[in-house]
């Protein structure tokens, strides 16, 4: 099994922040949700790759800094309430979750 931490923290340092993603519960939620976990798994190792991965049926993840920037403007808070419509993998609501919201996805 391939050790994706490293990969965590490159997509942090290398596409969030360059990419204006300056959240710090959004940065911290996306370091430590796995987003590998959320792939297929022939694609995992593209997982943290800044590009859209097909996840079947005609559908795709967005790249990490698009899902980053978008959480960013949300301005999530602990505590608060969100309803994500078309969930898709469900890695969105997961980093939702972490950082704290209760999520309905």
């Amino acid at each position: 099994m391939q050790d994706f931490s490293l990969a965590r923290r490159a997509m942090i340092d290398s596409q969030l922040r360059p990419q204006g993603v300056t959240d710090r519960r959004v940065l911290a939620a996306m370091g430590k949700v796995e987003r590998e976990r959320f792939v297929p798994e022939a694609a995992r190792p593209l997982a943290y790759f800044d590009r859209s991965i097909k996840t079947g049926e005609g559908r795709a993840m967005m790249p990490p800094a698009a899902i980053g920037r978008l959480l960013s403007e949300v301005q999530p808070r602990a505590g608060e309430h969100a309803l994500v419509i078309g969930a898709g993998s469900g890695y969105s609501a997961a980093v939702l979750r972490e950082i704290g919201l209760q999520v309905v996805a």
